[in-house]
Protein backbone atom coordinates (compact mmCIF):
# COMPACT_ATOMS: atom_id res chain seq x y z
CA UNK A 1 0.00 0.00 0.00
CA UNK A 2 2.53 2.30 0.83
CA UNK A 3 4.62 1.61 -2.46
CA UNK A 4 1.24 2.29 -4.24
CA UNK A 5 0.76 5.60 -2.08
CA UNK A 6 4.27 6.33 -3.20
CA UNK A 7 4.11 5.72 -6.80
CA UNK A 8 0.79 8.08 -7.50
CA UNK A 9 2.59 11.19 -5.76
CA UNK A 10 5.60 10.73 -7.78
CA UNK A 11 3.46 10.87 -11.19
CA UNK A 12 1.34 13.67 -9.41
CA UNK A 13 5.10 15.37 -8.99
CA UNK A 14 6.23 14.39 -12.57
CA UNK A 15 2.85 15.61 -14.15
CA UNK A 16 2.63 18.77 -11.70
CA UNK A 17 5.41 20.37 -13.85
CA UNK A 18 4.10 20.74 -16.76
CA UNK A 19 2.99 24.10 -18.31
CA UNK A 20 2.78 25.35 -21.72
CA UNK A 21 5.38 25.59 -24.60
CA UNK A 22 8.72 27.42 -24.19
CA UNK A 23 11.92 26.70 -23.96
CA UNK A 24 14.52 24.11 -22.68
CA UNK A 25 16.29 25.22 -19.81
CA UNK A 26 16.85 25.75 -15.98
CA UNK A 27 15.49 22.48 -14.23
CA UNK A 28 12.47 22.50 -16.23
CA UNK A 29 11.64 19.36 -18.35
CA UNK A 30 10.76 19.37 -21.57
CA UNK A 31 10.45 22.74 -24.35
CA UNK A 32 12.17 23.18 -27.76
CA UNK A 33 15.65 23.72 -28.92
CA UNK A 34 17.65 24.24 -32.14
CA UNK A 35 20.46 25.16 -33.57
CA UNK A 36 21.28 27.38 -36.65
CA UNK A 37 23.02 24.72 -39.00
CA UNK A 38 22.62 27.97 -42.23
CA UNK A 39 21.07 30.51 -42.72
CA UNK A 40 17.84 28.34 -44.21
CA UNK A 41 18.34 25.75 -41.88
CA UNK A 42 17.66 25.06 -38.28
CA UNK A 43 17.83 21.62 -36.37
CA UNK A 44 15.16 21.61 -34.27
CA UNK A 45 13.36 19.29 -31.50
CA UNK A 46 10.99 19.73 -28.77
CA UNK A 47 10.65 17.15 -25.64
CA UNK A 48 7.29 17.05 -24.17
CA UNK A 49 6.18 16.53 -20.52
CA UNK A 50 4.12 13.09 -19.25
CA UNK A 51 0.73 14.73 -19.89
CA UNK A 52 1.99 16.19 -23.58
CA UNK A 53 0.13 13.58 -26.27
CA UNK A 54 3.01 13.15 -29.52
CA UNK A 55 0.29 15.18 -31.55
CA UNK A 56 0.69 17.67 -29.24
CA UNK A 57 4.83 17.86 -28.87
CA UNK A 58 4.31 17.74 -33.16
CA UNK A 59 2.71 21.16 -33.06
CA UNK A 60 5.29 22.77 -30.87
CA UNK A 61 7.96 21.74 -32.91
CA UNK A 62 5.72 22.89 -35.90
CA UNK A 63 5.38 26.12 -34.22
CA UNK A 64 9.03 26.85 -33.51
CA UNK A 65 9.84 26.25 -36.90
CA UNK A 66 7.69 28.67 -37.77
CA UNK A 67 8.25 31.30 -35.17
CA UNK A 68 11.76 30.84 -36.61
CA UNK A 69 10.86 31.44 -40.30
CA UNK A 70 8.93 34.67 -39.07
CA UNK A 71 11.63 35.63 -37.23
CA UNK A 72 14.33 35.56 -40.18
CA UNK A 73 11.98 37.28 -43.07
CA UNK A 74 10.40 33.95 -43.83
CA UNK A 75 6.81 32.94 -44.68
CA UNK A 76 7.18 29.42 -45.21
CA UNK A 77 9.12 26.26 -44.10
CA UNK A 78 9.11 22.40 -44.57
CA UNK A 79 10.22 19.73 -42.12
CA UNK A 80 13.28 17.51 -43.57
CA UNK A 81 13.91 13.70 -41.85
CA UNK A 82 11.30 14.30 -39.27
CA UNK A 83 11.33 11.53 -36.03
CA UNK A 84 9.15 11.32 -33.69
CA UNK A 85 10.21 9.49 -30.52
CA UNK A 86 9.68 8.82 -26.95
CA UNK A 87 11.84 8.80 -23.74
CA UNK A 88 10.75 7.13 -20.51
CA UNK A 89 11.78 9.37 -17.18
CA UNK A 90 10.91 8.28 -13.74
CA UNK A 91 11.99 6.50 -10.42
CA UNK A 92 11.55 3.11 -8.92
CA UNK A 93 8.51 4.47 -8.06
CA UNK A 94 7.11 5.07 -11.46
CA UNK A 95 7.99 5.59 -14.76
CA UNK A 96 6.30 8.85 -16.98
CA UNK A 97 6.50 7.97 -21.15
CA UNK A 98 8.09 11.81 -22.38
CA UNK A 99 6.90 11.80 -26.17
CA UNK A 100 9.54 14.06 -28.50
CA UNK A 101 10.02 15.06 -32.13
CA UNK A 102 13.22 16.48 -33.74
CA UNK A 103 13.85 17.10 -37.74
CA UNK A 104 15.64 19.86 -39.77
CA UNK A 105 13.36 23.10 -40.48
CA UNK A 106 13.93 24.57 -43.98
CA UNK A 107 13.15 28.15 -44.27
CA UNK A 108 10.85 29.34 -47.61
CA UNK A 109 10.29 32.44 -49.43
CA UNK A 110 7.41 30.78 -51.53
CA UNK A 111 5.06 28.25 -51.42
CA UNK A 112 6.46 24.06 -52.00
CA UNK A 113 4.45 21.28 -51.57
CA UNK A 114 4.37 19.98 -48.17
CA UNK A 115 5.78 23.59 -46.61
CA UNK A 116 3.97 25.02 -43.51
CA UNK A 117 2.87 28.69 -43.48
CA UNK A 118 4.54 30.48 -40.51
CA UNK A 119 1.73 33.44 -40.04
CA UNK A 120 -0.83 30.83 -39.71
CA UNK A 121 0.69 28.22 -37.18
CA UNK A 122 2.04 31.28 -35.01
CA UNK A 123 -2.04 32.70 -35.11
CA UNK A 124 -3.48 29.51 -34.07
CA UNK A 125 -1.49 26.88 -32.10
CA UNK A 126 -2.44 27.42 -28.57
CA UNK A 127 0.33 27.99 -26.30
CA UNK A 128 -0.84 25.91 -23.13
Amino acid sequence: MKRALLSVIAIALLAGCATGYRKTGGTWVGGYDDAKITDTQYRVSYQGYGDQSPAQVYQWFLLRGAELAKGNGYQYFKVQDGQAGAMNRGNMFAQVNMANYSGTVILLKDKEPNAFEAEELIKNTPRK
